[in-house]
Order: structure tokens, then sequence, then C-alpha cells
């Protein structure tokens, strides 16, 4: 008998895994990513298969930002500079900024202002 040679090919087709990376920033508020809802700061995955069967992981960097709001009760003479604006009237002002986290951010004056009257003297000459 005599011995054959054999050959063996190998087609082989070497396909790559994907990766994803999503930054997103959100006020006051949870939010929903691949049907599931976060409520905190933090990083996420989700992984499945990409087009060529392999895996895919994407990877949500998630920064939950909140507004904030004060008061100020205040009592000024004549008149006061608060924002931007000289006020010369008591009452109630608010101004919307917007905060380091891209939040709104509630700011408001409870105002009195008491006004200076000029003095005046009567001389009387007898």
């Amino acid at each position: 008998m005599e011995a054959s040679d054999s050959t063996a090919t190998l087609n082989l087709t070497i396909t790559n895994s994907t990766t994803s990376d999503s930054y997103v920033s959100v006020c006051d508020a949870d939010y929903t990513w691949n049907g599931v809802t976060y409520t905190a700061t933090g990083d996420y995955n989700y992984t499945t298969l990409n087009s060529l069967g392999c895996d895919s992981t994407a990877t949500l960097h998630l920064a939950i930002n909140y507004s904030n709001s004060g008061s100020q009760l205040l009592t000024a003479c004549d008149s006061y500079y608060w924002q931007g604006t000289n006020y010369t009237t008591s009452g109630t002002y608010t101004n919307t900024l917007t905060n380091i986290g891209g939040c709104d951010s509630t700011a408001t004056l409870n105002l009195t202002i008491n006004n200076s009257y000029p003095s005046s003297s009567n001389i009387t000459n007898y």
C-alpha cells in the first residue's frame, strides 16, 4: 500500500467585537436607555451581538444633574443692584440662571426698599 498526502484547508474569517460610548447629561430626570431606566449618575454597559455575530458593548456615561433654588430677604435704602438690574421699589424678583450642571437655577430676591427723604429745616428769624 502506498501512502498518500492529505491536505486540509481552513477558510478562516476573523470578525471583531465592537464597542461604543455615549455621554449623556440630563436635568432633574431619570434616563431610559435600551429599555432600562437609570436613576443615578454612573457608567452603564449594554452587551448584545453586532451584525457579524460578535459581542458589541455599548457604554453609557450618565450624569444626572439637578436644578437648585435660593432666596434672599433684603432691606436697602433707595435702591438695590441685583443680577444686572437696579431696583428702586420693594417687591419679589426672580431670575433663572444656569448652574454648573447645566440645569436651571432660580434665585429669588424679597426686597424692601426704604426711601430716604431730604431733610429740610425751617428757620425763622425774630
